[in-house]
C-alpha cells in the first residue's frame, strides 16, 4: 500500500513497542484515543495471535463504529474480524475470518461465508494472510 502512495499509521492502546509475528517490533504512531475517522481515509485491523486480546476491547469497538458510521473503509483480516463482530458492525451481514476464529465470529448475527475477502458496503473482512493482496487492492480501490 505504501508503494501506491498510501501513508500507513500504526495505532495501539500502548506507548510501548507493538510485537508481531517473527519477532517484528514497531513503534505505534497513534494512540487509540487519537484514532478518529475524520483524520484518516480507512481503518485496517490486522490479525495474528495478539488480536485475541482486543476482541472485547470497548475502546477499539468505538473506533471501529466511528469509522463505519462515517462511511470510511473499515477492514479486518485473519482473526481481527471478530473485533467487528463484537463491535456490532456486522450484525445481519456476511463476513469471513480465520477459520479457527469462526465460532467467536458468528456468536453474533454474522453469516460466515468462505471467500478470501468479503465486502459489505464499506466493511471488508479477509480470511487470512493469503488474502492480504486482494484485501489491499480492494482497500486501494475504495479509498481512491
Amino acid at each position: 500500500m505504501e508503494n501506491a502512495g498510501v501513508k500507513i499509521f500504526i495505532g495501539s492502546d500502548s506507548n510501548s513497542l507493538c510485537k508481531g509475528e517473527k519477532r517484528l517490533r514497531v513503534q505505534p504512531d497513534v494512540k487509540f484515543f487519537n484514532a478518529k475517522s475524520a483524520n484518516f481515509d480507512a481503518l485496517v485491523v490486522i490479525g495474528g495471535s495478539g488480536i485475541i486480546d482486543y476482541w472485547k476491547n470497548k475502546q477499539l469497538h468505538g473506533i471501529v463504529r466511528d469509522f463505519q458510521s462515517a462511511g470510511k473503509t473499515t477492514a479486518a483480516i485473519c482473526a481481527a474480524p471478530v473485533v467487528f463482530s463484537e463491535a456490532g458492525i456486522l450484525d445481519g451481514k456476511k463476513g469471513v475470518c480465520y477459520p479457527k476464529s469462526k465460532k467467536e465470529f458468528t456468536r453474533r448475527n454474522v453469516e460466515y461465508v468462505d471467500f478470501p475477502v468479503v465486502r459489505e458496503g464499506n466493511i471488508l473482512t479477509a480470511k487470512d494472510f493469503n488474502a492480504a493482496d486482494e484485501l489491499a487492492l480492494t482497500i486501494l480501490q475504495m479509498i481512491s
